[in-house]
């Protein structure tokens, strides 16, 4: 069974420098308007690639990424 770590996307890229407070409230914003997953949303917005949203899951989970 994976083993999954506690803490919310948005406060793992913030503290990892990934995204600004900045970008982290609008994407929030976004998503409370929209109901989409918050990383979707980071990536749509441009703020955030794909594999930075991916390499923060695999750690979450302690999965590593193909």
């Amino acid at each position: 069974m994976f083993k999954r770590k506690d803490y919310l996307l948005g406060e793992e890229l913030l503290r990892r420098g990934l995204v600004s407070l900045e970008q982290l409230d609008h994407g929030l914003d976004i998503q409370k308007e929209t109901g989409e997953f918050l990383g979707a949303v980071l990536v749509r917005v441009g703020y955030r690639s794909d594999t930075n949203r991916l390499e923060v899951r695999a750690d979450q989970y302690e999965l590593p990424l193909a």
